[in-house]
């Protein structure tokens, strides 16, 4: 059996759930997950594996925020891997905690996004109702409907004119937080904004994106406003695998979205505002997406997909390829074990 014990029910977890579920299945093996998350001094989005007698720790969390968390998780466990991983925040992590030798058990794990399956403990919708469903027998409950399958598509782009989607949002600030985190959240505001309005005016209808409705939104920019049924969940799945060129942005903590496991996974052509982490295998600039540092970097990267339909088309079928080897979930996981021996 494996066992894992999760100390969050943040929906950033479902990738290792879902991956943990699916070897299992391949292998014969039953998994069992139990919840930590109220009796533990770990607070970070992780969870621990017990595996073939070795302890591995999962960590999807935005960063390397919760110092004291990673120092414990870190001294429990005999590997670990991160999603928000880097080998420069790694030295500075090193000087802090207890033991720096500690830092040789880190990997990184790769890219995250949000991909279920069926009755995964940390889905949407009220635990007790969702466990009575499952004893009367009710099968594909609509807070399972993400499963790998949704995201998933191959290579499609025919020449046509293509469609760059970007649907993303806007952050409030509130005045206790620190300046850091001020500036650091303002710069993310202003460089998503400063990008759609560039996308909007420079590709017309081609274009298909905009800011979600929220207040925050609404305030900042209420001409950038997308309609409420646009950016429904299952809707925008829909809206960004028809779309052949997909913008990602850098997000809370310096992390990398979930939006770009899941444009990975749709086999989508990508611009992509240069990494601040990094992640598994053979992801490059140039080959699985083109790198930008401002708007009008976005614009050119974009024209130069446009402007080069093979281009367009191989890095869609790398990125495709690079999902099957990399970041399809039970994969992501049979490659940690893998590397572990």
């Amino acid at each position: 059996m494996i066992r894992i014990e999760y100390y969050s029910k943040i929906h950033h977890l479902k990738q290792i759930f879902t991956g943990f579920h699916l070897f299992c299945e391949k292998v014969g093996e039953k998994l069992k997950l139990v919840d930590c998350s109220k009796k533990s001094e770990i607070n970070t989005i992780a969870c621990l594996v017990y595996y073939a007698g070795k302890k591995i720790a999962y960590d999807v969390q935005d960063g390397y925020q919760d110092f004291e968390s990673m120092q414990a998780l870190l001294k429990k466990c005999d590997y670990y891997f991160k999603r928000s991983y880097s080998e420069k925040e790694n030295v500075k992590f090193a000087d802090k905690i207890n033991d720096p030798q500690a830092i040789k058990k880190m990997y990184p794990l790769g890219f995250n996004y949000d991909v279920t399956y069926d009755w995964c403990p940390i889905n949407d919708g009220v635990p007790w109702k969702e466990t009575i469903k499952k004893l009367l027998g009710f099968k594909n409950p609509a807070n399972a409907y993400f499963k790998k399958q949704v995201f998933e598509q191959k290579p499609n782009y025919n020449g046509r004119n293509p469609v760059v989607f970007f649907q993303t949002r806007l952050w409030d600030i509130p005045d206790c937080y620190p300046q850091w985190k001020k500036e650091q959240w303002s710069w993310i505001n202003e460089t998503r904004l400063t990008i759609v309005r560039a996308l909007k005016k420079e590709f017309g209808t081609l274009f298909d994106g905009g800011l979600i409705d929220t207040p925050t939104d609404r305030k900042l920019a209420g001409d950038l406003i997308i309609p409420v049924e646009e950016t429904d969940r299952k809707k925008y799945i829909e809206k960004m695998k028809r779309a052949d060129i997909c913008i990602g942005t850098t997000g809370l903590h310096m992390s990398i979205g979930g939006k770009t496991g899941e444009y990975i996974a749709a086999s989508r052509a990508i611009v992509h505002e240069k990494f601040y982490y990094e992640v598994t295998g053979n992801f490059e600039n140039g080959r699985n997406y083109l790198e930008f540092s401002n708007s009008d970097e976005c614009v050119a990267a974009v024209y130069r997909l446009i402007d080069n339909p093979d281009l367009l088309l191989n890095m869609q079928n790398n990125n495709h390829e690079y999902y099957l080897k990399y970041l399809e979930p039970c994969r992501l996981i049979e490659n940690t074990i893998e590397l572990i021996g």
